[in-house]
């Protein structure tokens, strides 16, 4: 059993302490998903929704007085196909019904059904009925080697990139929509095969770093399979440059950009770019900003 105090400043001493204790547990107790991370689901059953929380006896949606958007009408040269949805020529009272000048037009945008365009290529051999020599047909140029062509080989690497599927959805996605039915490897191969044939110009790219004007420069941890990689970016205004790299150490800048490189860099704080020289190293104003919030002294309100 705790010990009681035996003096008047005591007393004191253990009234202020549980105050401040009440004081936190309240705190505690009247945090919801309006002021803290927590998410709303914990607010409790006494606290009001979304939809019970509206200030406002408005409708939803857009008010009178809106101004609309709408979307633009398709030239008629432009349009696949007219339909003319005319009344009946005769009205109910017997009387002919005369045609306004200009249709009401309503345009219906649809998805034709998507189906694999497949060709198919003969190679014939033969010999020479002289010297006996054989000759074989061969593929025209530009038509691959795969079951792939150039498009379907875009669209997996568009697939796998830009909207991050991974290789068993896309195989899925394009049974589904265009009745190829390819399996997970050949999907993979298709993949190195859209790698190889973008070396070039990302390796153009990247090469194009060291003659910036400016650039943006920032890198991330990437681990994967067990291997602590980093991810570094070099932004410029028209062009975005990723590179894997397995260290974030001063020399990945110099291989990446280039020893050449005369561009003002824009970073973070990290002590890596801190060999660039200060007038051509802009520290990044967002991150300036939040690190002098955090280290301001409070002020008293006014």
């Amino acid at each position: 059993m705790a010990q009681l105090p035996q003096s008047v400043a005591e007393c004191h001493a253990v009234i202020a302490l549980l105050l401040e204790r009440v004081k936190v547990l309240e705190e505690r107790v009247n945090l919801d998903s309006n002021n803290s991370s927590k998410p709303p689901s914990s607010n409790g059953p006494g606290q009001m929704n979304r939809a019970q929380r509206r200030a406002s006896a408005r409708k939803r949606g857009a008010q009178p007085g809106h101004k609309g958007h709408t979307r633009a009408m398709l030239d008629e040269n432009k349009v696949d196909r007219l339909v003319d949805c005319k009344p009946d020529a005769v009205c109910a009272c017997g009387g002919h019904v005369e045609l306004a000048d200009q249709p009401l037009r309503h345009q219906v945008f649809e998805v034709p059904p998507m189906r694999a365009q497949v060709d198919e290529y003969r190679l014939y051999s033969g010999r020479c009925t002289g010297c006996g020599k054989a000759h074989a047909g061969v593929l025209p140029a530009g038509v691959p080697k795969g079951q792939l062509g150039p498009r379907a080989l875009s669209l997996v690497g568009v697939l796998g990139t830009r909207y991050h599927l991974t290789q068993r959805k896309i195989r899925n996605l394009l049974d589904q929509l265009m009745g190829l039915n390819f399996s997970v490897g050949a999907i993979s191969q298709a993949h190195g095969k859209v790698a190889h044939a973008l070396k070039a110009p990302v390796a153009e790219a990247a090469a194009s770093l060291c003659k910036a004007d400016a650039l943006w420069m920032d890198e991330t941890h990437y681990p994967r399979e067990g291997v602590g990689n980093w991810v570094w970016a070099a932004v410029q205004p028209l062009l975005a440059v990723f590179a894997i790299y397995p260290s974030r150490a001063r020399y990945v800048i110099l291989d990446f950009i280039g020893e050449q490189c005369s561009a003002v860099v824009t970073t973070d704080r990290y002590a890596g770019y801190a060999f660039i020289d200060p007038e051509r190293r802009q520290v990044c104003w967002a991150r300036k900003r939040s690190a002098n919030h955090r280290l301001a002294p409070s002020m008293p309100a006014c």
